[in-house]
């Protein structure tokens, strides 16, 4: 587990940064620590997706799963799967090692007791990530409406 100070100074480089000091002690606490070896996959596009990842060091490429095409990269500080808790389902992108990295995770059964034990923190992750996605949402519902409208 990463100490205290290391594991802040990680979560104020992500969407999570305005999280209050006692919200990522509880945070840290809730958070596992994986190594992951290049070419390892978190999720793979059709299977379960539930937990939500932070890198803490590397690089997890995001892809296409039927062309393998990279589609997006997740570095230091970056998240990969902030809606699954929220939604846990079928995963539409594979999110794969790229190098040797370091990630925490968040599964659902953690997320699922911190809803219990501390809803307002949940309440600011939620506006946390809402202030992430909103944005770039509005972006891809623009570039899919154009796509569509040329298809």
């Amino acid at each position: 587990m990463l100490g205290m100070s290391e594991f802040a100074a990680l979560f104020r480089r992500t969407v999570f940064a305005s999280l209050d000091e006692q919200g990522l002690e509880t945070l840290r606490g809730m958070f596992e620590r994986y190594a992951v070896e290049r070419g390892e996959y978190l999720r793979r596009k059709g299977e379960g997706s539930s937990a939500l990842y932070v890198v803490e060091s590397g690089r997890i490429d995001l892809m296409d799963g039927m062309y393998h095409s990279v589609l997006g990269m997740c570095g230091e500080g970056e998240c990969v799967g902030l809606l699954s808790l929220w939604f846990p389902g079928v995963g539409y992108l594979d999110a794969c090692a790229a190098e040797p990295s370091a990630v925490l995770s968040l599964d659902e059964g953690a997320f699922r007791m911190l809803e219990f034990s501390d809803p307002k923190l949940v309440l600011m992750m939620m506006r946390c990530i809402r202030t992430v996605v909103s944005p770039k949402l509005s972006r891809a519902l623009e570039i899919a409406a154009k796509l569509y409208q040329e298809g």
